[in-house]
């Protein structure tokens, strides 16, 4: 035990340093600290044949954790500290200096495994404080970023295969870092100054954190704050209001002008949410509420997949999974956007057709009014969120990075509320996978003349929508094929710029994303048509279905298996090129639609038993809320880490459910403070004014 404790210290101490103060006072107080860490590495070790480091091996790892006390950009009260640490590591009975030295992000297991950003003991750092009367010196963590690899100065005086210089090889994912801890009198500029040097690389980055630090109130936080205060206002009165109404029995009350109150209620609006209904209504669509939520749980395991992608500890071990044949489950998560997209249509499509079949026309404005007024309120209230409150819910070594998501939030917002940021993709997006709603909404802007052409000339409709469907079809492959792009987003093939250039040409552009919401508008005609009717499927017909669809399904869901690597470097074939990048995501569509057919057709079976299930109603109704902040909740989760992830498919799942809950119980809160009283004013002004 003994002999594992003064090992331990010796690594601590090795990692300990100053440089010098300034001119020969300086000079002289770095050669004391240098021997009296050498004495005591040499006293604790001696006879015990342990490797001790020399002198210039300790300069050269000073030279990266401490601001330098040669370097005349250090400020004096840096300095003063830095000769206080000398000292109190004289003292044999001082502890703060090596719990500072402690906390430092030192070289760590499996380094050659992928982990690369030694993030150090935060809190140890900073619960570092000395006892001094005089001088209280405390911890600063400082978190180092920085891009190149030369460290010349640095490497000159450590020894090829020292520990530093090997955490320093080219790293082919993610930014390299690791942290330090500070007094915190030091400035991140007397670090940075320092760093600047030894590394040589001007672009080095150094975000540093105390204590006592807390964030800025701002003015859009306060403003924000104030909002949020009035709907929460809103929401106790008309609570209390609805309560009140009920319990002296007089609902004649709801007819005046409370009743504009009262679609605040927190009563009626949970009530509302989370109501199951046993019954079917006729036309109801039953089996969409358990593809609903079993997609939406499918996009929020794919984004809980690389949230923290750079701070695994075992990256070179999340490259070995994706060559399992599970992993493209993980992979083409994105299929499940294009599930959303069907649906989208399926239900405009069906639900536009049957008002139409009531009243002889389609209110076109009422239409697109409806659509702003569904999605826009929650849109702009988590733009707000994230642009204000939300970063005082992170904090730790990782924060600044959820500072840089949201940033956009507070500069290009306007993006998100005019439903373009598909197409105005320089500066960030402030949700960013909000493009969905974006392309959706564009493509909305033809529903109409699809509908009412499929309903008043049915010919003439069948004929756009199948013009339609080619063209879905043939954009992507086009465009893929002009521009020599992959079939999908295959990670790695070709690197970072052209999975780019293929979000920006292909991925978020409606022409090539409208196959299977053109594929939704067809299934939802088709089920308009086939209602009240047996349409006397037989079995051979049934098994033939469903082995078709099964095979579209798996066809798309694996088809890149041999390309959807991290660590794969073969090229995609012409035929996959085309084919696969301009037809699969309509495939996709089919077989979804397929299963969708059968369910309200009654030949789903234990299919559509398990889908139709009412149990799934409540989270069905939060799917829409759940998407605008679910990746905000997981930001905000994985920038509030203190160590790094050890990557495992177990331990994502739970991530996943995890963030998952968090995310319903805020949009739980989004949908009754905005989205459902959004929804009641519309109601209550197109009821007044006889639309």
């Amino acid at each position: 035990m003994p002999k594992m404790r003064i090992s331990v210290l010796f690594v601590l101490l090795m990692r300990a340093s100053l440089v010098v103060c300034s001119e020969k006072e300086h000079s002289l107080a770095n050669k004391h600290l240098f021997k009296a860490i050498e004495d005591k590495l040499y006293s604790l070790n001696k006879g015990r044949g342990v490797w001790g480091p020399q002198p210039s091996e300790l300069r050269a790892w000073t030279s990266v954790y401490l601001p330098s006390l040669e370097n005349n950009m250090t400020s004096v009260a840096c300095r003063r500290d830095l000769v206080l640490m000398k000292l109190a590591l004289d003292h044999p009975r001082t502890m703060w200096p090596l719990r500072m030295i402690d906390s430092w992000g030192k070289l760590s297991d499996g380094i050659l495994w992928g982990n690369f950003k030694p993030l150090g003991n935060y809190h140890e750092c900073l619960e570092t404080s000395s006892v001094s009367q005089r001088y209280d010196v405390k911890g600063k963590y400082c978190a180092v970023s920085y891009s190149t690899f030369g460290l010349k100065k640095f490497n000159n005086t450590a020894k090829k295969g020292e520990p530093l210089r090997i955490a320093t090889f080219p790293i082919p994912m993610g930014e390299r870092g690791y942290s330090t801890c500070i007094p915190s009198s030091c400035t991140e500029e007397d670090l940075k100054a320092t760093l600047v040097d030894v590394l040589e690389d001007p672009g080095v980055g150094v975000r540093c954190h105390t204590k006592d630090q807390t964030p800025e109130f701002l003015a859009g936080d306060i403003f924000v704050i104030i909002l949020l205060s009035f709907l929460l206002m809103l929401i106790v009165v008309a609570s209390v209001a609805d309560v009140y109404i009920n319990l002296i029995d007089r609902q004649t009350l709801r007819t005046g002008m409370l009743r504009f109150l009262l679609v605040f209620s927190l009563r009626t609006n949970l009530k509302k949410i989370f109501h199951i209904s046993e019954k079917r209504p006729p036309g109801t669509i039953a089996c969409i509420h358990g593809i609903r939520v079993l997609s939406m749980c499918w996009v929020v395991y794919g984004h809980q997949q690389i949230v923290n992608f750079t701070f695994f500890t075992n990256l070179f071990f999340f490259s070995q999974k994706t060559r399992s044949l599970f992993f493209q489950i993980i992979i083409n998560t994105q299929l499940s956007v294009d599930t959303f997209f069907f649906m989208s249509g399926l239900l405009v499509s069906y639900g536009a057709l049957r008002k139409v079949q009531r009243r002889g026309r389609l209110d076109v404005i009422k239409f697109f009014v409806h659509r702003i007024i569904r999605l826009m309120p929650t849109i702009a209230l988590v733009c707000a969120l994230n642009a204000t409150v939300f970063r005082y819910f992170v904090s730790g070594p990782l924060s600044h990075h959820f500072d840089e998501a949201v940033r956009p939030c507070r500069t290009v917002w306007w993006k998100e509320l005019l439903f373009v940021n598909n197409f105005f993709t320089s500066g960030g997006s402030c949700i960013e996978q909000n493009w969905y709603t974006a392309v959706d909404t564009q493509l909305y802007l033809i529903a109409p003349v699809l509908i009412l052409s499929l309903y008043f000339d049915p010919v003439l409709g069948r004929a756009i929508l199948y013009v339609l469907s080619l063209l879905s079809v043939l954009s992507p492959a086009m465009i893929i094929r002009y521009y020599d792009l992959p079939p999908t987003l295959i990670e790695s093939v070709q690197g970072q710029i052209v999975m780019e250039e293929y979000r920006t040409n292909v991925y978020l552009m409606p022409w090539c994303r409208a196959g299977p919401w053109i594929v939704g508008i067809g299934t939802g005609y088709l089920l308009f048509n086939l209602r009240g009717k047996d349409i006397g499927l037989t079995p051979f017909q049934a098994v033939a279905g469903w082995t078709v669809s099964v095979f579209l399904a798996l066809s798309v869901l694996l088809g890149t298996w041999s390309y959807q690597r991290f660590d794969n470097r073969e090229y995609y074939d012409v035929m996959t090129q085309f084919f696969y990048g301009g037809f699969h995501r309509t495939a996709w569509a089919l077989a979804v639609a397929w299963v969708v057919f059968v369910c309200h057709t009654g030949y789903g079976g234990a299919v559509n038993a398990f889908l139709s299930y009412p149990a799934w109603q409540p989270i069905s109704r939060l799917t829409y809320a759940i998407f605008l902040t679910s990746f905000s909740v997981q930001l905000m989760m994985a920038y509030s880490l203190k160590t790094g992830v050890y990557y495992e498919h177990t331990t994502k799942i739970l991530e996943t459910c995890g963030s998952l809950f968090v995310a319903g119980v805020v949009a739980t809160l989004a949908s009754v403070s905005v989205e459902l009283p959004a929804l009641e004013f519309e109601k209550l002004f197109f009821r007044k004014s006889g639309h």
